[in-house]
C-alpha cells in the first residue's frame, strides 16, 4: 500500500515498468550526447545540420507508419520488437563506424552515409523505444489505476535521464564518445 499501490503484484509490475523506463531514457540520453559529438568529430560541424535535417525527415516519415503498425498490436510486443530492432541496427551501425575511415579528411562518401544513417537511426530508434515504453504502461492499467501508478513509472524515466546525464561526460572522457553508443546498445 506504500506509494498508493494495491498489492505486491502491482508493486512488482510498477517496479519493472519503472526499470524499463529508466533503461529507455538512459539509452535516449546517451545517444543524445554521443551521436552529435561523434558526427562533429568525424564529419565536421558544417555537415551536422544536414544530418539533423535528415533525421527529422526520417522521423516525420516513419512516425505515422510506426503508429499504423503499432496500433493493432499489443504494446508490450511492439516494445520488445522495437528494443531488438534498435539494438541490432545500432550495433550494426556502431560496428560500421569502426570499419569506416572516419578520420580521413575530407570524409569519403561511404563514411558520410554511415554516419548520417547512424545519426538518423539513433534518433528514430531511441524515440520509438521511449514512446513505446509509455504505451506499455497505458495498456497495462485502467485509466483509474494509471492515475495512481504512471507517475511512479515515469519517475524511473526521470531518474534514468539524470543518471545518464551525470555519467555521460565521465564515460565519454575516459572511454570516448563511441563507448556511450555501446552503453546505449546495452541499455536497450
Amino acid at each position: 500500500e506504500a506509494f498508493g499501490l494495491k498489492d505486491e503484484r502491482e508493486a512488482a509490475l510498477v517496479a519493472r515498468l519503472a526499470w524499463m523506463a529508466f533503461l529507455a531514457n538512459v539509452a535516449f540520453v546517451f545517444g543524445r550526447n554521443a551521436t552529435p559529438a561523434l558526427y562533429i568529430e568525424h564529419m565536421g560541424r558544417t555537415r551536422l545540420a544536414r544530418a539533423m535535417f535528415l533525421s527529422a525527415v526520417v522521423i516525420f516519415a516513419a512516425a505515422p507508419r510506426f503508429s499504423a503498425f503499432a496500433r493493432p498490436r499489443k504494446a508490450a510486443r511492439v516494445y520488445v520488437s522495437a528494443l531488438r530492432c534498435a539494438a541490432v541496427a545500432l550495433a550494426a551501425l556502431w560496428a560500421l563506424l569502426y570499419v569506416s575511415n572516419g578520420d580521413a579528411l575530407p570524409p569519403s562518401a561511404s563514411t558520410q552515409v554511415v554516419y548520417s544513417l547512424f545519426y538518423a537511426c539513433e534518433d528514430l530508434s531511441t524515440l520509438v523505444v521511449v514512446m513505446q515504453n509509455g504505451a506499455v504502461s497505458q495498456e497495462l492499467f485502467t485509466a483509474t489505476d494509471a492515475r495512481r501508478v504512471v507517475g511512479l513509472v515515469q519517475l524511473g524515466s526521470s531518474v534514468g535521464a539524470v543518471v545518464a546525464g551525470l555519467s555521460a561526460g565521465g564515460l565519454s572522457e575516459r572511454l570516448g564518445a563511441r563507448s556511450l553508443i555501446l552503453a546505449q546498445i546495452v541499455a536497450l
